[in-house]
């Protein structure tokens, strides 16, 4: 097959010229328009700060912040003789539900104080606020004297915090982690070794000091955090459930710690479910429900106890002596089992067994409940007779 000649072009040595003349002007234009963009001035965003102006400007926010504190602790100034904890109708709202709910609570200096109350009662808001973590969306609270949201700086210099999950650094060892700790209180030379120190042989871990936080057991690592909220020698502190978790002899060496804390004069707010622990250590426990006090504080050791007792056979004689002492009131009643209200605490309790025995009433069960369980059971429900085993 024949492949046809390519047409030939006469004379095209004039045209190529133009070509290469109007692919040179379209060069330049371009070339031109280039360099005008350049040239063109633009609106520019505001330049990254290099590191050692950001550095500056936290560096100014701190100076900033610390000011501010300044002139809000001059305006919220302690007052002598002000309560240690001072909230008055405190309300937290979180969405539509509110934590708090017009609440308020005074603790005097010294005092130790339980905080019980059902989960989601407004509990650990209130730690939060007083802590100066959370701000009250109304009322106000004040740390011996100064308020917590106005005077936030000085209020933590006073507090000492454990929460209901305390973090610890596992992978610190014992005295490492208590340095570190005492760098964040901006705490330098003979005092902060002074703090470490006593922090240690407060939590009895000077033997320990160079063992790794995760090999410690959980009560070891709850007093030691305890000691590390203690570094700045605070003058309050506020535990969000403490004895979480622990056993029994852990919670032994956790109330004898707590005592003798509050023996040198450092005040105490504890929120708690464990009712006897609260019982053993407390000078009072308050009531809360629903963002509110659920009635008045009381001592923790109250001056009337509830008895249940079972009877056998016959308990018409006891219930007759019962009826006669002016120190019983009677409060249920149903067959051989009885609960009765013995005013006089633990000796007026053992005095009307001893006189239920002499009287011949063959007692099989005696039960005298420590007055916080019972109120307890009053105040968020439940039968005042606990239910045969």
């Amino acid at each position: 097959m024949a492949v046809p000649a390519r047409a030939q072009r006469g004379h095209d040595g004039p045209a190529r010229r133009r070509g290469a003349a109007a692919r040179g002007r379209v060069r330049a234009e371009r070339a031109d328009a280039r360099l005008a963009h350049r040239r063109r001035p633009r609106v520019r965003g505001p330049a990254r700060p290099v590191p050692r102006l950001r550095a500056r400007r936290h560096a100014e926010q701190r100076r900033h912040r610390h000011a501010r504190d300044a002139r809000a602790a001059r305006r919220h100034r302690g007052l002598p003789g002000a309560p240690v904890i001072d909230a008055r109708d405190l309300v937290k709202r979180y969405g539509a539900l509110r934590a708090l709910d017009g609440l308020t609570l005074s603790v005097e200096r010294g005092e130790l104080v339980g905080l019980v109350g059902p989960n989601g009662a407004g509990k650990s808001t209130l730690i939060k606020i007083l802590a100066t973590l959370v701000h009250p969306d109304a009322g106000a609270a004040a740390i011996d004297g100064f308020d917590v949201v106005g005077a936030s700086g000085r209020v933590r210099a006073l507090v000492g915090y454990m929460p209901d999950v305390p973090g610890l650094y596992q992978d610190m060892r014992v005295r490492e982690l208590l340095e570190f700790f005492a760098d964040a209180f901006r705490l330098r030379g003979a005092r902060r070794r002074a703090a470490v120190e006593g922090a240690l042989a407060r939590a009895g871990l000077a033997d320990r000091a160079d063992t790794f936080v995760e090999a410690l057991s959980l009560g070891l690592k709850q007093r030691l955090f305890i000691a590390k909220t203690l570094l700045h020698a605070p003058r309050l502190l506020l535990l969000d459930e403490p004895a979480t978790g622990l056993d029994p002899l852990a919670r032994i060496e956790l109330r004898r710690l707590l005592r003798a804390l509050n023996g040198e004069g450092i005040t105490m707010l504890i929120s708690s479910h464990i009712l006897a622990d609260l019982e053993d250590i407390c000078s009072r426990v308050t009531f809360i429900a629903a963002g509110r006090l659920a009635g008045e504080s009381a001592a923790a050791t109250p001056r009337s106890l509830t008895c249940e007792i079972e009877l056998l056979g016959d308990s018409a004689r006891a219930l007759t002596l019962l009826r006669e002492r002016a120190d019983v009131r009677m409060v249920e009643s149903a067959g051989a089992r009885v609960a009765v209200e013995v005013t006089g605490g633990p000796e007026a309790a053992a005095a009307l067994l001893r006189d239920l025995v002499a009287a011949g009433c063959a007692v099989v069960r005696f039960d005298p409940r420590g007055g916080l369980e019972e109120r307890y059971r009053r105040a968020f429900g439940g039968a005042a007779m606990s239910p045969r085993p």
